[in-house]
């Protein structure tokens, strides 16, 4: 078979399915921009009626209390529920998941999945290469780099925290290894965190 005649059903297909994909992303577009349409009226009339019986409530004190209470006692319940059963690692407050992932009995949620962006700097490799990780740093941030990060030390801008003597001198490296003197006390947490505690 000559290889030119078998792409070219292949590049129908392809322009087929272009073609398709297309009009479903019209599909889509007009089904996202309804439901939106749809939550801004509701929304509106949530607001109606939420004065109509903030109004109510007002004119019958103990029947309006009661129902309010009764509604926000019904919200919460069903969001704990909701919770329970769709993320129930999102129930609580959450520690007895970190324990897990700790324990490795569940993997960590994947970066890519929160909604912020995160950076590892290390506090040695910072304080031994600073310029290096500051431009790192910069570049994480899709910051212009501007020399006076190096001098940081030097401006005249007012610092109110209580770092302000740190900040006004160039990076240091006296508190490298400082844990050390902690590490006794830090055993547990060493041990608990593994392979992610680099001491």
């Amino acid at each position: 078979m000559n290889p030119d005649q078998e792409a070219a059903p292949d590049s129908e297909d392809g322009h087929g399915s272009l073609v398709l994909l297309v009009l479903l992303a019209c599909v889509v577009g007009a089904g996202a921009g309804a439901i939106g349409t749809l939550f801004r009226i509701l929304l509106e009339h949530a607001d109606a009626w939420r004065d109509a019986l903030i109004g109510w409530a007002h004119a019958a004190p103990v029947m309006g209390f009661v129902l309010v209470t009764a509604g926000c006692a019904a919200a919460v319940a069903l969001a704990a529920c909701l919770v329970r059963r769709y993320s129930p690692e999102a129930s609580g407050s959450g520690i007895p998941h970190v324990e897990a992932v700790l324990r490795q009995d569940v993997p960590p949620a994947p970066l890519l999945v929160l909604p912020v962006k995160f950076i590892d700097v290390d506090y040695e490799t910072l304080t031994q290469d600073f310029e290096a990780q500051a431009r790192r740093l910069i570049d994480f941030l899709d910051l212009t780099w501007d020399p006076a990060c190096l001098s940081f030390h030097e401006s005249a801008s007012g610092v109110r925290t209580f770092s302000r003597n740190q900040v006004r001198n160039p990076i240091y490296q006296s508190s490298v290894g400082r844990w050390q003197r902690y590490e006794k006390e830090l055993e547990p947490l060493i041990a608990a965190l593994g392979d992610m505690a680099r001491p």
